[in-house]
């Protein structure tokens, strides 16, 4: 999850939060399939958050990667990646373009693989 998010290997401190933060706020939820898939094949993972952002919200694999960014979110290392930046007009429109055209060609992708791993 935090190589997903972060684009590079957590360190260690990182990694065992999130392992501590797992136990305690999802014990009781069991991996889905999903999950599963993504873990098996990370490539897949952006393909299937946005396809769970829109069809399953509220999965697993979701969740895992809420807890996984408010923890990288709190850390000193990262806490700058989440925090808001001054922008020209011309630039927010154009970084808005991009990541919504990317958010789009994700799902627009990603829903027939969340079908697949779902069918199996």
């Amino acid at each position: 999850m935090g190589r997903y998010l972060l684009g590079a290997v957590p360190p260690t401190e990182i990694t065992e939060r999130y392992a501590a933060a797992v136990g305690q706020l999802a014990a009781g939820e069991a991996p889905d399939a999903v999950l599963a898939a993504a873990l098996r094949c990370p490539v897949l993972l952006p393909l299937l958050d946005a396809a769970c952002g829109l069809r399953r919200p509220g999965c697993v694999l979701r969740k895992r990667l809420l807890i996984m960014t408010a923890i990288l979110e709190t850390h000193p290392a990262y806490a700058e990646r989440y925090m808001p930046r001054a922008r020209g007009i011309v630039s927010l429109v154009a970084m808005l373009s991009w990541d919504g055209s990317v958010a789009v060609a994700k799902a627009v992708l990603g829903v027939p693989v969340l079908a697949l791993v779902e069918a199996r």
